[in-house]
């Protein structure tokens, strides 16, 4: 799979100006304290290795933000397992992870609920809920100018998963295939 790693900054309408019908250059993609939902179609491919990589991060710091993720697997594993983290600092976080096919495509939506009587994080395959988190509330994650990043990214330090060292470390780019990324401001649901 040709590697295609992409840095988004949040500044509506000004990349491409001739081309966007808002220029405005205000932040459309810091959810502030809303729900963000991450929307698309994942194919991790068959046979292959690999470590834990970056699908979509955005960090303020290595422990303030969200990372979708895949965990590492052998190339025996008929799949893997997607994780999304949620911190705001590094004993204050949310984590859920659900298994991913190999080999072939599927659809994933991934919501961090941040409204008050919710604050947990849903993750669905293929329109079926598949994995939530506790509850933990938040707060805003003040990302500031940093970049939404997509197939690469930065350790995030937030958690305990099963090592003695906090969050999870990447080794690798995404080996992998994303169709059809949406991000939302709302929470989407199996309906």
């Amino acid at each position: 799979f040709p590697v295609t790693i992409r840095s988004v900054k949040d500044l509506e309408g000004t990349a491409i100006p001739s081309l966007s019908r808002i220029a405005s250059g205000k932040k459309v993609l810091d959810q502030g304290t809303d729900p963000i939902t991450f929307e698309f179609h994942l194919k991790v491919p068959e046979n292959l290795s690999q470590g834990n990589q970056v699908i979509i991060q955005r960090l303020r710091n290595q422990d303030f933000g969200i990372t979708l993720s895949l965990n590492s697997t052998l190339n025996t594993d008929p799949s893997g397992s997607l994780v999304m983290l949620v911190s705001s600092g590094t004993s204050a976080y949310l984590s859920a992870s659900m298994p991913v096919s190999k080999g072939e495509f599927q659809h994933v939506c991934a919501t961090y609920d941040a409204r008050s009587s919710y604050n947990r994080i849903y993750l669905y395959r293929n329109a079926k809920l598949e994995a939530q988190s506790s509850q933990l509330e938040m707060g805003d994650f003040g990302y500031g100018s940093n970049l939404l990043t997509i197939g690469s990214g930065s350790d995030h330090l937030a958690g305990f998963f099963g090592t003695p060292t906090p969050g999870i470390a990447f080794t690798e780019t995404l080996s992998g295939s994303i169709d059809e990324l949406r991000i939302y401001h709302r929470v989407l649901s199996e309906d």
